[in-house]
């Protein structure tokens, strides 16, 4: 299996060609910020509402896959949960980094687009954060 991956520095929102966007939600991110906001906002309240029902908490460790309904290029978001903001630690970015590789993988999305600082909250260097992506990606492949 190829995933191809866009990670950016920019608005993920920006990137046309990818089948699907992930971006970070912490459980006290409330209203989404982020890439989360803009793609919420771009989706007209689609993934607050999502949140707001509860279906959805951001725990560390959760994640859900949430359609655009075709409000943007690609047609699918990853929510990727980073537990609470504050607890946000270098072993947790490095953790949520990995998990969402495996999870793109596993999930079976083509193309994705993410930037790692939103996934890791700045808590670690951005090559560490990728280097923690690819070895989640890897390790899906290789099971």
């Amino acid at each position: 299996m190829i995933v191809a991956l866009d990670v950016t520095h920019t608005v993920v929102e920006d990137v046309p060609v990818a089948s699907a966007a992930a971006c970070g939600v912490a459980q006290d991110d409330r209203p989404l910020v982020g890439p989360a906001g803009r793609l919420d906002w771009r989706m007209c309240g689609l993934l607050s509402r999502t949140v707001q029902s509860e279906r959805y908490e951001g725990r560390l460790g959760e994640d859900m896959v949430v359609s655009t309904g075709g409000r943007l290029a690609y047609g699918m978001v990853m929510l990727v949960g980073l537990g609470r903001g504050d607890d946000m630690d270098p072993s947790m970015a490095r953790q949520v980094a990995a998990r969402t590789g495996t999870v793109v993988v596993r999930a079976g999305l083509e193309s994705v687009t993410l930037a790692v600082w939103d996934l890791t909250r700045e808590r670690i260097e951005f090559d560490e954060g990728l280097a923690a992506l690819l070895n989640g990606c890897a390790r899906a492949v290789d099971k």
